[in-house]
């Protein structure tokens, strides 16, 4: 039980404000659930697509800064619970599709989750 701090109980309550639709809460908490160890790049990767994905309606391009660290992550490990993250926001960023950050990013990101 080592690995329960801080850090992993906020990514607990963030991914369940994610599942209730709640941008705000969501991005709060996984906010706070970065201050985890180093150590765990596969969770670093969830617990940076939950603060984007809740910022991809209102904040695109800070959802598709975010989403950039975590893609660079995915690329060397490809778990299917993340390339299922990465699904999820390239839906939210669909209505910013047009703007040339997005467009790179969903193009990225479908390479990744499409292979």
């Amino acid at each position: 039980m080592a690995f329960f701090d801080g850090a992993y109980l906020s990514a607990k309550i963030a991914h369940c404000f994610l599942a209730l639709g709640s941008d705000v809460q969501t991005a709060v908490y996984a906010e706070r659930s970065l201050q985890m160890n180093e150590g765990y790049v596969r969770g670093r990767v969830f617990n940076l697509l939950m603060p984007a994905t809740a910022h991809a309606p209102g904040e695109p391009e800070e959802a598709v800064r975010v989403g950039n660290v975590a893609l660079q992550l995915v690329e060397g490990l490809q778990p299917q619970r993340a390339l299922s993250y990465l699904r999820r926001l390239d839906h939210r960023l669909r209505p910013h599709a047009i703007r040339p950050e997005v467009l790179v990013f969903r193009e990225r990101a479908r390479v990744l989750t499409s292979g």
